[in-house]
């Protein structure tokens, strides 16, 4: 008796062509959802980005005495990688301020200040903390000047992912998926 099994070693060709067959199947089946899970994804780092330094710029307002450091945060796209900024003793539009730290944002993500997107140079989207209360003020950008509430909106180049940001008088700052 012949041992044919002792003679057969790997797969044949058409082994092989079934198993990459069921893979790239797999795989186009899963593109939709990864591209989604990316675009979420960018748009969540953005908001968490605003609200931590939002968080950060109040929590040091509330620490300071009066008359001492004002904190603030700035939206800029004035450079490369987008930034969220948290400055300190800046004027309206934080010109000249002293940034304390900085959280980038994809530059795959257009962040609305109201209805104008932040893509142009020079625009940007800021407000200050004041001291001990840590209510927000001086909201100061092109569209919605000296407000209590501001509202940005955030949003994937290609539109299909938004986010909501809201900034409310009382200084707390609310993250919404549209």
């Amino acid at each position: 008796m012949i041992d044919r099994s002792a003679h057969r070693r790997g797969f044949s060709g058409i082994e092989i062509l079934v198993v990459l067959s069921v893979m790239a199947t797999l795989a186009s089946m899963s593109m939709p959802m990864l591209l989604t899970a990316m675009r979420r994804a960018r748009i969540h780092d953005a908001s968490n980005a605003i609200v931590e330094v939002s968080s950060q710029a109040r929590r040091l307002a509330k620490r300071s005495a009066y008359g001492s450091d004002w904190y603030g945060v700035v939206i800029s796209n004035q450079t490369t990688p987008r930034y969220v900024a948290l400055t300190r003793n800046g004027s309206v539009m934080m010109e000249g301020a002293t940034p304390v730290s900085k959280l980038t944002i994809s530059p795959n993500v257009i962040v609305y200040d109201g209805a104008a997107p932040l893509v142009d140079g020079s625009a940007r989207s800021s407000w200050m903390y004041q001291q001990r209360s840590a209510l927000p003020i001086l909201v100061a950008s092109p569209t919605a000047p000296n407000v209590s509430i501001l509202g940005l909106v955030l949003q994937t180049m290609d539109g299909r992912m938004r986010s909501a940001i809201d900034v409310y008088s009382v200084g707390l700052v609310n993250v919404q998926d549209l």
